[in-house]
């Protein structure tokens, strides 16, 4: 067999292979983080996606999902997901600078600020669930988008505003539960969504001499990342 073929078969095996698993049986705890009554809760990661959550996002965290003494929660992966908002190709960029982006659309120029406030956490799903000792697969593809919404307002383009984030996990991705000799019966997998709130104008131009002929302004809600995590629960 010449080399070529043999990097083809391996090629083809690496193709064939199941996606990133979820399914490893126990965690090396990074952290120890007190919730709002005083209990001390394990914070333990995948890889290096710890690095990818602040302090303050953990403990939200942790208090949201009421986790008590002795309770362990897992960041598998942080990722933005981030896809554009609107791909319409009449849509063109001409620049960015700063907190300012110009298009071209329908043959007139739009210019759009924004100002961003701080992070934080925002819709919260709940994917599948794994018994002690056991490893599981989705029944079907799981895809949850979150995607821009304007509170206040309105825009003439929205997706110069923002776009969308979508957490997606396929069939052939495993969850696992704890080991079989772990305090925990159950391991539960959730993703959390993160936004910030934005406050934008948006000007519509003359497309010759680039004069203000229209304005529309408002808040907006923009999503930026996601976490997947799960919990396992201390047997009473």
């Amino acid at each position: 067999m010449n080399k070529k073929i043999k990097y083809i078969l391996a090629f083809l095996i690496l193709l064939l292979l199941p996606k990133a698993s979820y399914a490893q049986a126990s965690y090396d705890v990074k952290m120890k983080v007190s919730n709002k009554n005083g209990d001390v809760i394990n914070v333990a990661s995948q890889d290096n996606a710890l690095n990818s959550l602040s302090q303050v996002e953990i403990k939200q965290m942790i208090d949201s999902n009421n986790l008590k003494d002795g309770d362990t929660i897992i960041i598998h992966e942080v990722s933005d997901g981030m896809k554009p908002y609107n791909s319409n190709n009449n849509i063109r960029n001409i620049s960015t600078f700063n907190n300012m982006s110009t298009n071209l659309f329908g043959g007139y120029k739009y210019k759009t600020s924004k100002v961003a406030s701080s992070e934080y956490a925002a819709n919260n799903y709940f994917v599948i669930s794994a018994a002690k000792g056991q490893s599981v697969r989705l029944t079907s593809r799981y895809t949850k988008t979150v995607t821009t919404n304007i509170i206040v307002g309105d825009a003439f383009i929205k997706g110069d505003i923002g776009g969308s984030v979508t957490a997606q996990y396929e069939t052939s991705q495993t969850f696992s539960g704890p080991s079989e000799s772990s305090s925990y019966n159950t391991r539960e997998f959730r993703v959390q969504f993160y936004a910030k709130k934005i406050s934008f104008t948006q000007y519509k131009l003359n497309s010759s001499n680039n004069q203000v002929i229209a304005t529309k302004s408002g808040k907006a809600s923009v999503p930026t990342r996601f976490a997947l995590y799960s919990i396992d629960r201390k047997l009473k």
